[in-house]
């Protein structure tokens, strides 16, 4: 319902909350005034004639004729009203529904539990003692050391050269990056490092589908987690083959094979068989120096 005071101050039309221009806007779009009078008069002024003493073009008096011509209906004090006149249908209301009582688990109110710490990784070059006696290193083996260590290092970078490119491609870097200045020594760790790579017993460890540097990580059944790198993984669909180069004193024999070298490639293989389950791991030393390549566990 809307209700419109046919001669009260627009402006207390506005305040009380009445809605009465939709219709005149929309009829009389023009500017209209909004005061009687004087800018501060707050009701209408009666005139002596009894005539409406709105002027013509007043918004209050363009509002009341809009209304009429729509049908609002005349009320006591000059008031029109527009619309059935019937109450408000009240809000549906909602039945209370009565929600069960919240159980908090006693989880949820008490510390959680301290967490174990994982078990720290072990190298597989640290898990034994290195307690094989040496005499003190002498200058010859300081060269042998470096030596190899040259030829370690070849072996990685001439695995995936073409056989014919090898030996060149040695004795370039041997010279310009290694800083091996003595020609005869350049030409002999080439050609012992090519040797190797085309052994028939190696070469499938530096052939297609061999990895170099592999990195391995696992879990054992005692709970330890081994995570090393591999100097050379080979990876077939019925077993892996995982050798590490060694370039101290060749073992005669494989009895021979200081204990931190046996316990490494223990953990290697223990490693691997968690990797790969079902498939025979073999695990093998390459001493350099010899060459000679020396299974540990077959």
């Amino acid at each position: 319902m809307q209700v419109c005071p046919a001669y009260a101050d627009p402006r207390a039309i506005g305040e009380a909350g009445f809605d009465c221009g939709t219709g005149a806007q929309e009829a009389y779009p023009s500017k209209r005034k909004t005061s009687f009078g004087t800018k501060n008069d707050t009701q209408p002024r009666e005139r002596k004639d009894g005539a409406d003493p709105r002027p013509a073009d007043s918004w209050h008096l363009t509002v009341e004729q809009a209304l009429r011509t729509i049908g609002a209906e005349p009320l006591d004090m000059g008031v029109l009203r527009y619309g059935t006149g019937a109450a408000a249908r009240p809000g549906r209301l909602r039945k209370k529904v009565d929600l069960p009582a919240i159980v908090i688990p006693d989880w949820a109110t008490s510390s959680a539990p301290l967490e174990e710490r994982p078990p720290r990784p072990l190298a597989p070059s640290a898990i034994a003692m290195d307690d094989e006696t040496a005499p003190p290193p002498s200058k010859a083996m300081h060269s042998a050391a470096r030596r190899g260590s040259l030829i370690h290092q070849l072996l990685e970078r001439l695995a995936p050269v073409a056989l014919e490119d090898r030996f060149d491609r040695a004795l370039r870097w041997l010279e310009a990056s290694a800083g091996v200045s003595d020609a005869a020594e350049r030409s002999d760790i080439a050609r012992h490092v090519c040797d190797v790579l085309s052994h028939p017993g190696f070469e499938p460890l530096f052939g297609p589908g061999s990895l170099g540097e592999a990195p391995l990580a696992a879990t054992l059944p005692d709970g330890r987690v081994i995570a090393g790198t591999v100097d050379r993984l080979l990876i077939e669909d019925e077993q892996i083959s995982v050798v590490d180069f060694k370039t101290g004193r060749v073992p005669e024999t494989a009895e021979a094979v200081p204990p931190s070298h046996l316990a490494q490639m223990t953990a290697y293989s223990e490693a691997l068989r968690v990797i790969f389950p079902g498939r025979t791991v073999r695990a093998a030393l390459l001493y350099t120096s010899g060459p000679k390549l020396i299974e540990v566990m077959p």
